[in-house]
């Protein structure tokens, strides 16, 4: 009977070992998981959905990688992973009237967008961060235009994978500029409890997901500062090493909601719209906004830049 315990022993701890070591994926291999910001535990029914929808995504019920496998083996993972994501392919001619250009390669604006890529992911690898807020001092000053760009040229980078969240909760507009109409967006995980896996889709551009918001959401700060959203940020931000997470942020001078989200973003893009954003408010945002965060601000509809774009790097 000692025998046999031992055994048993053995194996159970085997099994605790290799559980350790995989996760089901949605994008690309990765780490152990990390606590938040605080030091609590992600709650344990968000580690449970977040690997419903990995496995859902992935179509894999685990898989690991060591810090020694080339990265052309996260890479292949990774795309793998995508493909099993929910497809919901916006149309050319959609996204063109929305001016969602980045993936054009006859538009000059596209150049453009390489550009900001380049300089933002140069400052993002000198942070070392995988998240980006981008945000505005007031509405309509073009800054989920410009997320939704250059989240497309991130995703066009062969090297990285790209989710883009819609945290804009009372003016949401990600999904319509990708002109895609889900039935289940982020405000259905957070406040209806929907599988993730339900909320993620896939516009028909490689390597780049969406997490759309469907309806305008009151109560936004109070929903951005909540538990299972820290969690889900927290979750997002760890597990996949070689994804970027934008984040198309409220306006700052609006509502309390950047504020709210802050700590759990590791950069921003600040967006000034040229001759409209006063510049007390352009002070006010640089004053809001984490100097340690803030990698540098896109000057919109400009006369000088290319494009009508100019790009300001800070730090």
């Amino acid at each position: 009977m000692d025998r046999i315990q031992k055994a048993l022993d053995k194996a159970r701890n085997e099994r605790q070992a290799l559980q350790q070591q995989s996760h089901p994926l949605a994008g690309t291999p990765h780490g152990p998981r990390s606590g938040l910001p605080d030091g609590r535990q992600v709650p344990q029914d968000i580690e449970q959905e977040i690997d419903t929808a990995d496995a859902a995504a992935s179509g894999t019920q685990s898989a690991s990688r060591s810090d020694t496998e080339a990265p052309s083996v996260a890479q292949n993972t990774s795309k793998q992973a995508e493909s099993r994501t929910r497809l919901m392919p916006s149309a050319p001619t959609q996204l063109a009237e929305n001016r969602l250009v980045a993936q054009d390669n006859s538009s000059t604006l596209a150049d453009t967008f390489r550009l900001l890529r380049t300089q933002v992911l140069h400052r993002m690898k000198e942070k070392g961060s995988s998240t980006l807020a981008v945000c505005s001092a007031n509405s309509g000053e073009g800054k989920s235009l410009v997320a939704c760009n250059l989240a497309i040229s991130l995703a066009l980078n062969v090297d990285r994978s790209v989710l883009l969240v819609d945290l804009d909760l009372r003016r949401p507009s990600v999904g319509g500029y990708f002109g895609v109409e889900p039935s289940y967006g982020l405000g259905d995980y957070l406040k209806a409890r929907r599988p993730l896996a339900d909320c993620l889709l896939r516009p028909g551009i490689e390597r780049l997901v969406l997490l759309p918001t469907l309806r305008p959401l009151q109560l936004s700060s109070e929903i951005l500062s909540s538990p299972r959203m820290k969690s889900l940020a927290e979750e997002l931000r760890t597990r996949y090493p070689d994804r970027i997470v934008i984040y198309d942020m409220p306006p700052l001078l609006a509502t309390d909601d950047f504020l709210s989200f802050a700590p759990l973003i590791e950069s921003a893009l600040l967006v000034v719209e040229e001759n409209k954003t006063p510049k007390p408010d352009i002070r006010r945002c640089l004053e809001l906004i984490p100097p340690d965060k803030l990698i540098g601000t896109v000057l919109n509809k400009s006369k000088t830049g290319a494009g009508g774009y100019y790009y300001y790097g800070y730090g």
